[in-house]
């Protein structure tokens, strides 16, 4: 079998008194430009605050050269960024701020110094890293793999979006108990109308295989496409790995990389009633689907391991209708949810938390009558569920590519996003209260 390791972007770092993590993904913009994010972690620590309108305010200044070595042209993005923190953050500083510089640029060789000046105590910091942006081939091929926070799809465009995506990344690429979830995201160019599998490997730092995560089979579309995923490293033992993904295609392989730490250790919270077993500890910080949009955009704004625990501990907390057995029941029952939409609804290579009918049983709980109707002259397979306690609630689930991964394509809820041409694909008959409320 060929094996294609593709690196678009070779990597040689020279750290010049840096405070600050970096990491520069690459991803094909047109014919054979390359887009480069140059994005920053620079830590709360290291930034001075002076109180500027009743708020502790941090100025800095950001300088990103690219040089092409071989010509040495270059070119400069320059910019300000603030940071806010509150009196109590003020005292551990475990926050950071997120900033991004993006170039389009040929296939060269490229150093690239970033300088960042601290408005305040006028504190220099710098990094120079050296790139290598090969040509564009007119065969199936990978892009560099971002590491992120967080990776969702979003509509609005902004600093941190890419084909419909909000990516957050995480330059550290380090992932903690209490920000264990690695999210990926990846483009694959030339690789259309072809059957392939996605197959995700991890190493150790003795380049032992530590697991893998095998894809099932699919058709490509007949244009390039994004690929997003994520994976829990609760499980892992501290340390650094690799982690490879492998396209298979006819007889060939492509293959990108990338790494990440699992650090336990960054989290020295406060002791509290809870004793947290490993396993609740793995599911305790997966709130999207159950929390409220003002509770999610507090998590969310937390940047330090202890305020996230604090508030994941309280967050179970107020959900326990028993508040006495220092139990965290909402937390246990949770728990079993999540399996078992893991056991019955992970299809066609993907995690039944991440699935649609998972997300609504999670968030809904169990249906009050289901309904699975497998595929009929005309009619692919659907599954129907209807909750008559929460008011006559209806999801309509359908499997439209016949790969066993079922979309919503029907509710009459109306805070749930379906496709506008839902009506295509069902009857009226099959829906209790045709018009969404």
């Amino acid at each position: 079998m060929r094996i294609i390791r593709f690196l678009y972007i070779l990597l040689f770092s020279v750290t010049i008194f840096s405070n600050y993590d970096v990491s520069i993904t690459s991803f094909r913009a047109k014919d054979n430009i390359h887009q480069i994010f140059y994005d920053i972690q620079f830590y709360s620590k290291d930034i001075t605050y002076k109180n500027i309108d009743g708020k502790n305010t941090g100025i800095l200044h950001f300088k990103v050269f690219v040089k092409n070595i071989e010509t040495s042209q270059e070119i400069l993005d320059e910019w300000n960024s603030k940071s806010y923190i509150s009196q109590s953050e003020q005292l551990h500083r475990d926050m950071f701020l997120l900033d991004r510089a993006s170039f389009l640029l040929s296939p060269a060789k490229y150093e690239i110094k970033s300088l960042v000046v601290d408005s305040f105590s006028k504190k220099e910091f710098s990094r120079v890293d050296t790139i290598i942006l090969e040509p564009f081939d007119n065969i199936p091929s990978i892009s560099n793999i971002l590491v992120g926070y967080t990776v969702k799809k979003d509509s609005l465009e902004g600093k941190f979006t890419r084909n419909g995506y909000t990516l957050i990344p995480n330059p550290s690429k380090v992932f903690t108990l209490v920000n264990p979830l690695i999210y990926l995201y990846f483009e694959i160019y030339n690789l259309h109308n072809k059957e392939y599998t996605i197959d995700y490997l991890i190493y150790n730092e003795q380049d032992s295989l530590v697991t893998i995560i095998n894809g099932n089979k699919k058709i490509s579309p007949q244009f390039d496409f994004v690929v997003n995923n994520f994976f829990n490293t609760l499980g892992f033992k501290d340390g650094k790995y690799r982690l490879d993904v492998k396209i298979k295609y006819d007889d060939k392989e492509i293959i990108s990389s990338t790494n990440f730490e699992k650090l336990s250790n960054l989290y020295t919270g406060q002791e509290t009633k809870y004793n947290l077993t490993e396993e609740e500890l793995k599911y305790y910080s997966l709130i999207d689907y159950i929390a409220s949009p003002s509770e999610l955009t507090q998590y969310r704004s937390l940047k330090d391991d202890k305020a996230r625990h604090n508030f994941l501990i309280n967050f179970w907390e107020r959900r326990d209708q028993d508040k006495t057995n220092n139990k965290l029941e909402s937390l246990k029952e949770f728990i079993t949810k999540v399996k078992y939409v893991r056991k019955n609804f992970s299809s066609g290579g993907e995690d039944g938390y991440i699935s649609a009918r998972g997300r609504i049983y999670l968030k809904y709980g169990p249906p009050d009558e289901t309904l699975l109707v497998p595929m009929s002259k005309g009619m692919k397979n659907y599954d129907s569920w209807i909750y008559y306690s929460k008011g006559g609630m209806q999801f309509i689930f359908m499997d439209i590519k016949g790969f066993g991964k079922y979309e919503l394509i029907y509710t009459n809820v109306i805070d749930e996003d379906i496709p506008q041409n839902w009506s295509n694909y069902i009857d009226d008959y099959n829906i209790i209260q045709f018009y969404r409320n």
